[in-house]
């Protein structure tokens, strides 16, 4: 048999499968009985039903021969495809590596001083915030001016987050989801 793909033996299948539903539905006593009685040629009947019968028989054989070769296509075409995937895929690291350097270098350079600045500021405002918490209790002062301290939030900064975890919660400090193979890992 012919190596076919998926997609024609599928096919094949199913065109054999209404043949073999059309053959199965035929009454070969109730044609005979027509033919009799109708004083047609009997002979000529029995020998297009034995031609039949046999066509069926054929029709089974290669439904077998079909339903075995299928997997062995499916994998044929899966191997082929998954080829095609690792070739387009073959040059990644290297790319990703180049991006990786673009972004540690603007990391390095502007973004660790940023955020390090932000951490202080922060810093610096829970603890302006605690303090004014302590003096209005130990002082008895009535002063939205509490309120001032805190976090102050930007839509900015909350939009970079947003890009950064890709839908993901931004508090839940997951960027990634690794597989445990690093660029810097591989030969």
């Amino acid at each position: 048999m012919k190596q076919k793909t998926v997609n024609q033996i599928q096919a094949r299948l199913s065109e054999i499968a209404q043949e073999q539903s059309q053959f199965e539905q035929r009454d070969f006593d109730a044609e005979l009985l027509e033919v009799m009685s109708s004083g047609g040629d009997v002979d000529q009947l029995e020998q297009k039903q034995l031609e039949d019968e046999r066509q069926a028989r054929r029709l089974r054989v290669e439904k077998q021969a079909l339903e075995l070769e299928l997997p062995v296509a499916k994998q044929r075409e899966g191997l082929a495809e998954l080829e095609v995937l690792k070739r387009d895929c073959e040059g990644d690291a290297s790319l990703i590596a180049e991006q990786v350097d673009i972004i540690n270098k603007a990391f390095d350079k502007d973004i660790k001083p940023a955020l390090e600045r932000l951490c202080q500021i922060e810093a610096k405002r829970y603890s302006a915030l605690s303090r004014a918490n302590t003096l209005t209790k130990q002082c008895g002062v009535q002063s939205s001016i509490v309120s001032y301290f805190g976090v102050l939030d930007s839509r900015r900064l909350k939009a970079i987050q947003e890009y950064i975890h890709a839908g993901r919660e931004p508090e839940s400090g997951t960027t990634f989801v690794t597989n445990g193979r690093f660029i810097e890992d591989l030969d």
